[in-house]
């Protein structure tokens, strides 16, 4: 009898598992901080490695909605002269958007002011590229490979998924507790090859504790390979 109530409850825990859906707590005052460890690899061996601290802070919180912050801090980079990462990119600004209370990704708030902060003798300062940098599309197609990618999103075991841009599918895995999110996709054809792989930890309050990403090309003898990778740890 004790081992058939173990299968059961077993397979009670492995069907609940199956499914879950990423909903955040968003109380007013609720802080997050992200510690980064990043680096982009090339074939003739350079290394441009980062390392920076990424907070998000719950400004407010109602019955519809809430409002978020999100700094960065503590930026280092190890080759100065190669283009800094998003982090440095954002450094001294604080980006405030809206979410919708399952987490998921609503308006940038404050464009308009991070644009005026945004140095004007900058490499990037070209008109067109600063409208996108400062709107909701970029910020969603950011937040993508962030802690808070699967804010809002159903993930179900085993589940595919079409990307918005390319031909990619996107694998998920889940683990058995609910709280570990795999995801996985491969491409290649004639000109090369492209593996991407990213996890989600979460913790209680589905905010990520540990959060990884990384992208692998090989395009061939003339282009070669490539690899950027970053790890972002809770710190408090």
């Amino acid at each position: 009898m004790r081992k058939i109530l173990m299968a059961l409850l077993l397979a009670v825990a492995t069907t609940a598992a199956a499914q879950v859906r990423i909903t955040p707590q968003l109380k007013e005052g609720l802080k997050k901080t992200y510690h980064y460890e990043s680096f982009v690899a090339t074939d003739d061996s350079q290394q441009v490695s980062s390392n920076f601290d990424q907070t998000y802070e719950v400004l407010a919180s109602n019955a519809d909605s809430a409002v978020v912050s999100l700094t960065y801090s503590n930026f280092q980079q190890s080759n100065t002269g190669q283009a800094p990462t998003i982090g440095g990119l954002f450094m001294g600004l604080q980006v405030r958007f809206s979410v919708n209370l399952d987490g998921s990704v609503r308006h940038l708030l404050n464009g308009k002011e991070m644009r005026e902060k945004y140095p004007a003798d900058s490499d990037d300062s070209d008109s067109d590229y600063l409208d996108y940098l400062f709107s909701d599309n970029y910020l969603v197609s950011n937040m993508v490979n962030s802690p808070i990618g699967l804010f809002g999103k159903t993930i179900t075991d085993g589940m595919q998924e079409q990307g918005d841009d390319s031909d990619m599918t996107y694998h998920y895995q889940l683990s058995a507790d609910g709280h570990t999110v795999n995801i996985h996709s491969a491409s290649a054809d004639d000109a090369g090859s492209l593996n991407i792989a990213k996890q989600f930890v979460f913790g209680q309050d589905w905010w990520p504790t540990v959060f990884s990403f990384s992208i692998e090309t090989d395009l061939g003898r003339e282009m070669g390979k490539n690899k950027t990778g970053m790890k972002a740890t809770l710190v408090e």
